[in-house]
């Protein structure tokens, strides 16, 4: 399958959608609907929006491939969010919310709450842990 253009603007809109929906909620210290401490919100916008362009248009190539699974996919997106920093603020929340939502759209469901993996998101951002262990991170994790 070819990717187009437009496909490639739609998910790019979805991410930025979902980036400031991300800041939006989590502008609150306390944020009683998730019942948890949150890192307080941030400053809104895409830092590199070219960026943003080459992995829409990679993660629509993965889900159109039929060698890739889903957890490839959301992997894809965990990474590159995280350690490319896309956006001004709020990459690790972005990254972790957007690879929870790719699952989510083949009916599978990351468990851990992002307090739960912060810890792991953090040292993804920090390039400390490979895509093959995200990988398999992500798998170990879905219900």
């Amino acid at each position: 399958m070819v990717v187009t253009k437009e496909e490639t603007e739609n998910l790019v809109k979805v991410f930025i959608d979902i980036h400031n929906d991300i800041l939006q909620v989590t502008g609150q210290r306390s944020n009683p609907e998730l019942h948890e401490e949150v890192p307080a919100g941030g400053e809104s916008g895409v830092r590199d929006p070219g960026g943003l362009h080459v992995l829409a248009y990679k993660i629509l190539s993965l889900e159109s491939d039929p060698t890739k699974i889903t957890a490839d996919v959301a992997t894809e997106a965990l990474y590159d969010i995280a350690t490319k920093h896309y956006f001004w603020d709020g990459n690790k929340r972005t990254a972790y919310v957007i690879a929870k939502t790719i699952l989510l759209r083949e009916d599978m469901v990351l468990l851990p709450i992002y307090k739960d993996a912060l810890e792991f998101i953090i040292r993804v951002a920090d390039k400390k842990i490979p895509k093959k262990e995200i990988k398999t991170w992500i798998e170990g994790m879905i219900l």
